[in-house]
């Protein structure tokens, strides 16, 4: 009897093979928990939030002018920007933050949060 896990995320998870010992419902066996903190595999996030959450959420940032922190991702590397939407494109944002003019480009953006107001005016 084969158990489906094509679910998993990781490669050793899919791969584990039962070796008919009795476990606990919730533990892993201390070798599988291993294999997982040691994996190469990497989960691929940028897909993470669908273009019409991204679009709703970028256009209620726009329209209340309020704060945001989008998480971009560009040629591999994880980038965090702060800072209010001042214009808006097809297929990119203005941010204008705290020390510079971003142009995002929407199809970058992996998550956008609202940044609590301070009280100094920004």
């Amino acid at each position: 009897m084969t158990v489906d896990r094509s679910y998993l995320p990781y490669r050793s998870a899919r791969n584990y093979q039962d070796r008919k010992m009795a476990k606990w419902m919730g533990f892993f066996l201390s070798e599988h928990t291993t294999a997982l903190t040691t994996e190469a595999e990497t989960i691929d996030f940028s897909q993470s939030l669908p273009l019409g959450e991204k679009l709703l959420l970028l256009n209620q940032l726009y329209l209340q002018k309020l704060s945001g922190i989008f998480q971009i991702i560009q040629d591999e590397k994880s980038k965090e920007i702060r800072g209010k939407i001042d214009s808006v494109q097809a297929n990119q944002v203005g941010v204008q933050s705290e020390n510079a003019h971003y142009f995002i480009s929407i199809k970058h953006i992996i998550s956008i949060k609202l940044e609590e107001e301070l009280d100094d005016g920004f």
